[in-house]
């Protein structure tokens, strides 16, 4: 529900009618994206606007209000002179009906459908022609003690046979078996839609790019959307308990690298401390406790 609030952009004036689809939550058989969603601009990676179901069940507070009301109340920045138009054109409707009534009084186990034109922000472009990306792979430290400090490539740490690199793709895959998927995550891209973004994501983008047999991986492990670096993803629940237990269990170590500003002092550094991010500057900083060097 927290995604009306964020795309107010009413369908420009004599763009073709949207179409509008009836589909309870999470019944939808549409692919994320297609290829075809994308437009490079520059440096940025742009979604086409397109229609979109914004879905939500009726919450407990809810029941006994009427569809207008609860729209009104609830998600007021659009005004209630919104909400009646869309109620009269059928961009706003309950349980998947051609044309909802302003005044139907919604009950438990209800749903409405809010029709919307939707504009995703821009991510980086990533991806290029053919040959133009090549690079090394992602490496790890071995753990066994015969081969301490020796740096293994990540694919033959994990197991795994290497995929060669394939730039022309927006999201790399470094390595996958029939259970396993392992990407470079891009920075600015999402892991999964959120938010205002649904196809500019890792998801959508493996989906678009390269097919039915990458529509339904599961993150593994959380990366932010401004963080890049390699990303775990599972094909089915087995591998994913399996891979969660043992990342909860401590058996697998995430490294983060970090741009600093200043001159970083020399050794190893512990900072015990909370962080802030500045989304303006695009910058993190210490605001209480201290760092020491070890």
């Amino acid at each position: 529900a927290r995604g009306w609030a964020r795309v107010p952009h009413p369908p420009p004036p004599g763009a073709p009618a949207m179409p509008i689809r009836r589909r309870r939550p999470g019944d939808d058989g549409e692919p994320l994206a297609r290829a075809s969603d994308y437009v490079r601009c520059g440096a940025l990676r742009l979604v086409r606007p397109y229609a979109f179901d914004f879905n939500c069940n009726v919450k407990a507070r809810w029941a006994g209000k009427t569809l207008l009301d609860i729209f009104a109340n609830e998600f007021p920045h659009r005004g209630r002179a919104y909400y009646e138009a869309a109620i009269a054109d059928g961009r706003l409707t309950a349980n998947g009906e051609e044309r909802s009534d302003a005044a139907r009084v919604m009950t438990g186990g209800d749903w409405a459908t809010h029709v919307i034109h939707r504009h995703e922000p821009p991510v980086l472009w990533t991806g290029g022609p053919p040959g133009s990306g090549a690079h090394d792979y992602a490496s790890v430290g071995a753990s066994d003690g015969g081969s301490a400090g020796k740096q293994l490539p990540l694919a033959e740490a994990l197991g795994l046979s290497v995929v060669d690199a394939d730039a022309p793709h927006a999201v790399e895959i470094v390595a996958e078996t029939d259970n396993l998927v392992v990407v470079c995550k891009p920075a600015s891209l999402p892991v999964h839609p959120c938010g205002q973004y649904r196809k500019n994501s890792v998801l959508a983008l493996l989906e678009a790019e390269r097919g039915e047999a990458y529509a339904r991986l599961a993150p593994l492990h959380r990366l932010d959307r401004l963080v890049s670096g390699v990303l775990l993803l599972s094909r089915d629940p087995k591998t994913s308990n399996t891979m969660r237990q043992a990342i909860e269990g401590g058996r697998v170590r995430k490294t983060y690298l970090a741009r600093v500003r200043g001159v970083f002092p020399e050794g190893e550094v512990h900072v015990d401390a909370a962080i802030s991010h500045d989304a303006t500057t695009q910058t993190s900083a210490i605001t209480g406790g201290e760092a020491r060097a070890w």
